[in-house]
């Protein structure tokens, strides 16, 4: 009972939070003005608060609001995710010029024009945007299920669920770095295809690769369609579906495929480039909060940066069909485009997907991941850090792991980092001993460039000020109980 109410405040927090960011409130107040009164409401709500939309009583009554919801359910059949945003701060209440121009599809404009009463039109309009996203973000809704399955995991369910996500992805792409293409990433000819074969069939597959969540229940949502009392003459050549099975063909077709790729490619990139030998930055992550450690990890903030920086995902070279940009994937979900041309701002710039709520998924996957296996980090550097004060650290020590799990790499990761590092230990306690120690951290990182005493990589402007911090307390450890306090450095 305890998680659920937590989970419950934490869907209020991001009600607020990403309705103001939608809204442009940016101020912590309005936030809060928001979260109370949705937290104080008696609307059941999920991810998102959606408007009301037109009465079924001024529904029954109205022609034009009927035809209204009508072209609103037919154009949805041809949403793609760069809509669906839009669609979304529609239903949410949004009415500005932009965000219905951006929200409509082709056939608004054309009945909008030639019906006897455009508001009641638009109003019919609005309610089938609000229905359909009723199953996309409401309580029952796509987004707010997923959430609430991972986010009400078990300890030992979160690790298992880890372990078996990193175990899918490593199986097929193991090392591969996720910001090259796969043609230009060293692989040879069938490691190449093995992997090609994989992602198209994340793609491809209509079921969601994310583990724990492959059942969702899609309950009949709001449905006006019963009630019409229109001529069906009106409407016979209108490709339509009741709002719910709109949402599931949405859901099936566009979201899937793009959560499975989402579901790789943060798993790939956080188990290279976060969990990584190359990553000295690792050992300095401070022990503070998730928010924190998010803000210190070169992660992707969301999901059309995930598809930007992921060349992996550009598989035009392998494509079956005739259009090459078709199956580029790091294009198609990162740029909103207009056929086979990116659409291009004021500035000259692509515009990107603003992915929204769906940013929230994107979240709590990423929480995850950080919640688990950052802690283990931390666990495994303080561990490390005291056998490096006590002299009990030996170069050489470090042995491969015996399995393929995460938490393994990420121990064997975390040691490795400290074979290179641990050497400092020593070289402070001769300078020490020599009267020759660095007295600051600006001469302990002069004597660290100069003289190269570890190898840290090309580029030591990447060291960030909190693993300056952690190098130099190593530098000191054999040594720091003989010091005086303001003079010990203090770990990050």
């Amino acid at each position: 009972m305890e998680r659920r109410s937590r989970f419950g405040d934490q869907v209020f927090r991001n009600i607020g939070i990403f309705t103001s960011r939608i809204f442009g409130e940016n101020s912590y107040a309005k936030n809060r003005i928001f979260d109370e009164r949705i937290s104080h409401s008696q609307v059941v709500t999920g991810i998102q608060k959606l408007a009301d939309g037109i009465s079924l009583a001024d529904f029954k009554l109205s022609k034009s609001a009927q035809i209204g919801y009508i072209i609103g359910l037919t154009d949805l059949q041809r949403l793609d995710l760069a809509r669906l945003n839009f669609v979304s701060m529609w239903a949410t209440g949004q009415q500005s010029d932009v965000v219905v121009n951006r929200a409509a599809g082709s056939l608004f404009s054309q009945w909008y024009q030639k019906n006897e009463n455009p508001q009641r039109f638009r109003q019919g309009y609005q309610t089938a945007l609000i229905h359909f996203m009723s199953g996309i973000t409401g309580e029952k809704g796509f987004v707010n299920q997923m959430i609430s399955k991972i986010h009400l995991l078990s300890d030992d369910d979160r690790k298992q669920y880890i372990e078996r996500w990193f175990t899918n992805v490593h199986l097929h792409l193991g090392d591969l770095d996720p910001t090259m293409s796969i043609n230009s990433s060293n692989l040879d000819l069938k490691h190449s295809q093995d992997i090609i074969n994989f992602l198209f069939s994340e793609i491809d597959s209509r079921s969601l690769d994310v583990d724990q969540v492959e059942e969702l229940n899609m309950d009949e949502g709001p449905n006006f369609l019963p009630e019409l009392s229109i001529p069906t003459n009106l409407i016979a050549e209108l490709n339509y579906q009741s709002p719910v099975e709109t949402a599931a063909r949405f859901i099936k077709n566009e979201l899937v495929p793009m959560i499975n790729l989402v579901h790789v490619g943060l798993m790939q990139w956080f188990s290279t480039n976060v969990i990584s030998k190359g990553n000295v930055n690792l050992i300095g992550i401070p022990n503070i909060s998730l928010s924190s450690d998010k803000d210190y990890l070169d992660f992707p903030e969301s999901i059309d940066e995930l598809f930007a920086r992921c060349g992996m995902f550009d598989l035009s070279e392998y494509s079956h069909s005739r259009s090459k940009v078709r199956d580029n994937y790091q294009l198609n979900y990162s740029i909103v485009m207009a056929g086979n041309e990116p659409l291009i701002d004021r500035f000259g710039e692509p515009i990107r997907i603003n992915y929204g709520v769906l940013n929230l998924l994107y979240n709590e996957l990423e929480d995850l991941l950080v919640n688990e296996i950052i802690g283990m980090v931390h666990k495994r550097r303080d561990f490390n850090l005291r056998k490096t004060k006590q002299g009990t650290w030996s170069a050489g020590s470090v042995l491969a792991p015996t399995d393929t799990s995460l938490s393994s790499k990420t121990n064997f990761v975390v040691d490795r980092l400290f074979e290179q590092v641990g050497k400092l230990a020593a070289v402070g306690q001769q300078h020490f001993d020599s009267l020759s120690y660095a007295h600051s951290l600006s001469s302990f990182v002069r004597y660290l460039k100069d003289d190269q005493w570890i190898e840290i990589g090309d580029d030591f402007s990447k060291v960030n000020k909190e693993t300056r911090l952690t190098l130099y307390w190593i530098y000191q450890s054999r040594f720091i109980d003989t010091l005086d306090i303001e003079e010990r450095v203090k770990l990050p």
